[in-house]
């Protein structure tokens, strides 16, 4: 039996504007009709409005987890961020055990770092997610938490709940 087929979506969230364009509306419609009930994939965060294809695959009932790019090994992907500081930066990594990480790169910083997010998908979605946000990389793995970085962090956020 061969494994089912798997549709790769790019989890980039989308400027609300560029997907009300591409959606022929406008802006306002897309929050109207999200403030309204009706399932609009936006995200609100420092800078505007997002839409999220992470979300939008949601809707469809099924898991964005398993259209994520990625490769079976096992890992988790985490992103963290430095505690109670909403603008700062943030790193994208990978581990067999994320707390584990997380306890070693608290040893490591001056600041206390919290867990933003988790992800099946090791070192598959972890790169695509390094390139995803290449234009946000500060140095290494850590990025700037840019609006489109916090929109998909906090999609996948609410995937979760």
């Amino acid at each position: 039996m061969s494994a089912p087929f798997v549709v790769h979506i790019d989890p980039t969230p989308i400027p609300a504007k560029k997907a009300a364009e591409n959606m022929g509306v406008t802006v306002e419609t897309l929050i109207r009709w999200h403030r309204a009930g009706q399932f609009m994939p936006l995200v609100h965060v420092r800078g505007g409005w997002f839409y999220s294809p992470v979300l939008q695959v949601k809707a469809y009932g099924l898991d964005p987890f398993e259209h994520l790019p990625r490769w079976n090994d096992g890992r988790v992907v985490y992103i963290v961020g430095f505690k109670g500081n909403a603008e700062s930066p943030v790193k994208i990594g990978m581990a067999m055990d994320p707390c584990k990480r997380i306890c070693e790169l608290q040893n490591a910083s001056p600041y206390e770092i919290e867990l933003l997010v988790t992800a099946p998908g090791g070192r598959g979605l972890e790169e695509h997610l390094h390139n995803m946000f290449a234009r946000e990389r500060l140095r290494g793995e850590w990025f700037e938490r840019s609006p489109r970085l916090a929109a998909f962090i906090e999609s996948l956020r609410r995937v979760k709940e």
